[in-house]
């Protein structure tokens, strides 16, 4: 080393310095150490231990102390903390460049300075590297409070951030971050997204894609990802990316917004406005929707075919276009925006010039400046009002001439609105007025059957009952006391689309048909003691005459004359059985009800032919088929037909039972029956035979009538007789 008096020209030293001097050769350390004392009056020490800004060492403490330097300089990083070496000889595998390097680009060593060396030479390299430190210990304090101010940003933000490096290891995450994840820092540093429970897979794959998206230099929007809360469900945030300087690399912050509300919103106004266009859509009504000019904003198909045009047409088509000349539309439609809603009737002309009537419901303001009306079509609707009316019309002029009394009734409003002259007549007191509530009519009603006549009324009105009619039958009092019987009938009238119009009742006096049924019933009676009388004062009578011309024939008879007078006295006795017999049949049937249901011609046929005794004669079903009718009263019919046709035939016969288009007939090949005779062979006691009663016939009769059929006697294909019935209901 060399001195040189003129060191500290152009020199400006930091006196203040702390240079730490670790010299293994003595003679070099003393120099330096007096060197170093001279400029800088800082500690200039040995001490490896203690604090300083510079270290000056030779070869011999580099290879002692280098990994106490290393640890010495990375533990000051980012401040610059300089290392100048003094050699006596150039570099040795000792001092090999690469073993100066340390982690993170840093250098053990920095300076190299070859004794001997002058002292202003030594001083400049020193001042060199002191300055270097200042200079990085300016920075380092800005950085701090860049990152200091980062923090409180960041920290301050209500919403997560966190910043990941280009490996998408996340190197800062704030406070929200760690609130809303329920996690410390610790636990969040230095780990991946994927590393952390609360970001499934692919939202880690996604954000980590943006990031490298951005930091290629390439435009990044924001992306909406899925996470998982504290509490395990998932919830939705929207992420936006941006690069930071973190000094000797780019860093990506991500600021995470919470938004499960607002797309649970969306969500809800997606399916809300799916809905809205679904019904507008689909709507039978026409919906429009006009601005506050009466423009058409939007139409849905109904609206377009309603006015007679192309939806794509209609829009911004003003609503004035579609009304008569004589319509001032203006002041309708200002009255229409002062109010919040409005129905009503509105003339309409189509664009092909066809005018119609339409019934309107608008509202005001759906949105702001949108005004929605929803039209139908009613021109079809008034038209049949006014055939009603007139129909109605018509209908009183009719009804007020009858003798039964008439009422009707709107299922709309359940109010009266016609009711015959003749029903004051009838409770000889004033009805319910047209517009009252047809319960007005309970108030004429006998009291023992008001209840009955009320439930009645009721389900009559029900509009979820379906019967195509109704009836009744009860009492009225009259306000003398005086009690009528009344038979109530009553119809729904429904349009062609079913839907019902009114009900319409016919009131009939029927106090006489009652008399006369009781009269009836007073009858069956008597001839129900007459059929007891005949059942048993009668008939025991005759059982013991047979008993006793059976006992008779025990007696020896050489001559066989007293045989031939006990044979027509058993012949009498046994036609007078059967005349009892048949009086009885005739009788029930004057007063049995019919109770018809599906009966096959083929099985009733056989039924009655078993109840025949025939030794030569033959039955024939030529075609079955199926009819309503009393099951036990046609085998009966049949019964005496079959037993008609063998007493009469005098021989062989051959009997028919065939299907008619509305009914069914019964044939024979007997001897038939004469013209002049056909229209009262069915009468009681009309026969052709000694041995008949005249009641068979008459009985067949009795049962057609009771059907409701019409019975022809004519002659059949083989010249016998044959009975025709129609009216028949059949069911094939």
């Amino acid at each position: 080393m060399t001195s040189d008096a003129g060191f500290t020209h152009g020199v400006t030293t930091d006196d203040e310095a702390r240079i730490r001097l670790l010299v293994a050769d003595r003679r070099n350390r003393e120099l330096l150490s007096d060197w170093l004392a001279e400029a800088y009056r800082g500690q200039v020490g040995t001490d490896p231990d203690g604090g300083f800004d510079l270290c000056v060492l030779d070869a011999a403490s580099f290879a002692r102390h280098r990994e106490w330097l290393r640890e010495r300089k990375e533990g000051a990083h980012p401040v610059f903390l300089p290392a100048l070496l003094v050699s006596n000889e150039p570099p040795s595998e000792e001092l090999d460049p690469s073993a100066w390097s340390s982690i993170d680009g840093l250098y053990v060593i920095d300076e190299i300075v070859s004794v001997p060396v002058e002292k202003s030479v030594l001083y400049r390299r020193l001042e060199n590297l002191l300055e270097r430190r200042r200079l990085s210990q300016r920075l380092s304090g800005r950085l701090e409070r860049s990152r200091e101010r980062f923090r409180t940003l960041f920290d301050g933000t209500p919403d997560p951030v966190f910043v990941l490096s280009t490996d998408s290891t996340i190197q800062y995450v704030n406070d929200a971050f760690c609130e809303q994840f329920d996690l410390t820092r610790e636990t969040a540093l230095d780990g991946s997204l994927g590393d952390l429970s609360a970001f499934p897979t692919e939202t880690a794959t996604t954000v980590e894609g943006e990031v490298a998206t951005m930091l290629d230099g390439r435009e990044t929007g924001p992306e909406t990802v899925t996470y998982r809360g504290p509490d395990g469900t998932e919830r939705f945030a929207e992420i936006t990316v941006n690069s930071i300087d973190a000094g000797d690399r780019d860093d990506a912050v991500v600021i995470m917004r919470d938004v499960t509300e607002r797309r649970k919103r969306e969500r809800e106004l997606e399916e809300s406005e799916t809905r809205f266009r679904a019904v507008f859509e689909n709507a039978h009504d026409g919906l429009l929707i006009a601005n506050d000019d009466g423009r058409c904003f939007d139409a849905n198909p109904a609206a377009a075919d309603l006015l007679g045009v192309d939806r794509d047409e209609l829009i911004g088509m003003s609503i004035a276009d579609f009304a008569p000349p004589d319509f001032d539309f203006e002041a309708a439609w200002q009255r229409f925006q002062e109010s919040d809603r409005q129905r009503g009737e509105f003339p309409l002309v189509r664009a092909d010039g066809e005018e119609r009537v339409v019934e309107f419901s608008a509202t005001t303001d759906i949105l702001p400046g949108r005004h929605l009306s929803a039209l139908r079509d009613v021109t079809e609707r008034k038209e049949m009002e006014a055939q009603l009316r007139e129909s109605e019309q018509r209908f009183n002029q009719i009804a007020d001439s009858v003798h039964e009394v008439i009422w009707m009734t709107d299922p709309t409003t359940d109010e009266l609105v016609y009711l015959s002259p003749g029903f004051g007549e009838l409770v000889d007191r004033s009805g319910p007025a047209v517009g009252d509530d047809p319960v007005g009519f309970l108030d004429a009603v006998h009291p023992d059957d008001r209840r009955r006549v009320r439930d009645w009324m009721l389900t009559v009105h029900d509009p979820d009952d379906d019967a195509d009619s109704y009836s009744i039958e009860h009492r009225i009092q009259r306000p003398d006391g005086t009690v009528r019987w009344v038979e109530t009938d009553a119809y729904p009238v429904r349009d062609e689309d079913g839907v019902t119009r009114r009900y319409v009742g016919i009131i009939d006096d029927i106090t006489e048909l009652k008399a006369r049924e009781r009269e009836l019933t007073a009858q069956n009676e008597r001839l129900d003691r007459f059929a007891t009388l005949v059942s048993h004062d009668l008939r025991n009578p005759l059982q013991v005459a047979v008993s006793r011309v059976d006992a008779a024939r025990t007696v020896a008879d050489p001559d066989g004359e007293v045989d031939d007078h006990l044979d027509t006295t058993a012949g009498s006795l046994d036609r007078m059985d059967r005349l009892i017999d048949d009086v009885l049949t005739l009788a029930r049937e004057g007063q049995s009800d019919t109770d018809p249901e599906p009966v096959a011609l083929s099985t009733a046929s056989d039924r009655a032919w078993e109840c025949v005794e025939r030794t030569d004669a033959t039955l024939t079903v030529a075609e079955d088929a199926r009819i309503r009718a009393d099951p036990d009263r046609i085998v009966t019919l049949l019964e005496n037909f079959f037993r008609n046709a063998v007493e009469h035939a005098g021989g062989p016969v051959s009997v028919t039972v065939g299907a008619l288009e509305s009914g069914f007939y019964v044939a024979d090949d007997g001897p038939g029956i004469p013209e002049d005779e056909r229209d009262v062979v069915t009468e009681l006691g009309y026969s052709t035979s000694d041995d008949g009663t005249g009641f068979g016939l008459a009985i067949v009769r009795e049962i057609a009538k009771a059907h409701g059929w019409e019975l022809t006697v004519t002659e059949s294909d083989e010249g016998g007789a044959r009975f025709e019935f129609t009216g028949v209901g059949r069911l094939d």
